[in-house]
Order: C-alpha cells, then structure tokens, then sequence
C-alpha cells in the first residue's frame, strides 16, 4: 500500500511539475513577444549608421562631407525607430567636449522626429528659404531649447525629411548642408 502511494506521490509530483514547466516556458514565451513588439516601435540605440539603416528601413542615410572643424566623427549618439514611421537621429559632438555641436535627422513620414532630438530649435529670429543644388530647402536662425543660439535646415528629397541642427554660424551649416545634397 505504501509503495501505491510513493508511486502516485512521484507521478503526481511529475505532472505537477511538466504543468508549472510549461507555464513558465509560456510566460517566457510571451515576454519574449512583447518584447520584440515594443523594440519594433520603441526608439533605439545603434553602433553604426549601417546597423541603424538596415534595421530601421532607411533606403539611404544622408551623411555630410564636410564637417565644421571642432566636430568630433564618429557620432556620438545614433537613436532611430522603425515605427509609427523611420527615423534616424545622428548627434555629433565638439572635439574639445561633450556638448551637443550637431544634429542631423532624416525620416520618412509623419510631421517630425522632434522626440528624438535631445535639442532643438525652440525659437525661430530668422528664416530664409532657398535653392540649394536645385532643392528648395528652409534655413531657420534663433535659440535652442538650451538657450545657446543655433541654426537649422530642412529640405525633403525622395520622400526623406532632413533636419539638420548646427550650434553655430549659418553659413557653416550652410556648407554642412550642401555637402549632403547630391
């Protein structure tokens, strides 16, 4: 009779057991899903423009040629998102320190990419639009929302919007820009 029992206790214990691993193995599996639903349209870091662009679906990153001098390459920060809609934030900072010195974005679709802007453009003194390489771009001048004055262009090319932020003199983001339009 006791050896019934032993047998039923051990065989209960085993099933009791397969249900609490497969319970587990299920709750593992759904954190794991909503896991991957949120990276897919949460903003994220990235190591390189080319990890970035791939995994956000970016055709093409616009990078400039030339850089103002005191501006540190690689770029600090790269944060992009897939969704609501691609997105790619490029930060650069100065050579001699850790403020914020550039900040280009590009996106297709929606309004803007603001949100994954550490500064942006709070107050706008002047704006002038123009042509630059046959692209009519918008050049705005005034005061970040860190209080330092800045400028900033923007101009769309084949459905990608360009935002770039410069914490300087127009005329250099001016050259920084035109280095971008191909």
């Amino acid at each position: 009779m006791q050896i019934k029992n032993s047998r039923q206790s051990i065989l209960r214990g085993l099933v009791l057991m397969s249900i609490l691993a497969a319970v587990v193995a299920a709750a593992f599996g759904g954190l794991n899903w909503l896991s991957a639903s949120l990276q897919s349209v949460a903003a994220r870091q990235f190591a390189s423009i080319d990890e970035a662009r791939r995994s956000i679906g970016l055709a093409q990153v616009s990078v400039p040629a030339y850089f103002p001098e005191g501006i540190a390459w690689p770029p600090s920060s790269l944060i992009g998102q897939k969704k609501p809609f691609p997105a790619l934030a490029m930060e650069f900072r100065t050579i001699h320190g850790s403020d914020t010195a550039l900040i280009i974005v590009q996106h297709s679709g929606g309004k803007t990419a603001r949100a994954l802007q550490r500064l942006s453009l709070s107050t706008v003194l002047e704006e002038t639009e123009y042509t630059i390489k046959k692209q009519p771009v918008l050049l705005q001048v005034g005061r970040c929302t860190s209080g330092r004055p800045c400028s900033q262009m923007h101009w769309t090319r084949a459905g990608v919007q360009h935002t770039v932020l410069f914490m300087g003199p127009a005329l250099e983001l001016i050259r920084l820009s035109e280095s971008m339009i191909h």
